[in-house]
């Protein structure tokens, strides 16, 4: 039995791994996609940081960043004409399509 409840929680991460890998690969390029362009720095900003495999070892998994500084005020101040709903929750919106 502890064969199988092993080969199951192997199966299940594996499953889970390839399903967040999809959604992760999907969010970023939505991310990349609804982040305004002026110069192209936030735009290119954008660093996917999820790895396949990186569930269930015990930590949070981030799936993307940006080190812009001024992304936050793009995202939460909704003051650019290309993005007036900010950035990632339309994005997040698009990716699972709620």
């Amino acid at each position: 039995m502890a064969n199988s409840a092993k080969g199951f929680k192997t199966e299940l991460y594996t499953e889970i791994n390839s399903d967040l890998s999809t959604f992760a690969k999907k969010f970023s390029e939505n991310l990349r996609a609804t982040t305004p362009i002026r110069t192209g720095a936030a735009r290119q900003g954008w660093v996917d940081t999820f790895k396949q495999g990186s569930f269930g070892k015990g930590r949070t998994v981030p799936l993307a960043k940006n080190n812009v500084p001024y992304i936050g005020v793009l995202d939460t101040n909704k003051t650019s004409r290309q993005a007036p709903m900010g950035i990632v929750e339309p994005a997040l919106r698009k990716t699972t399509g709620k």
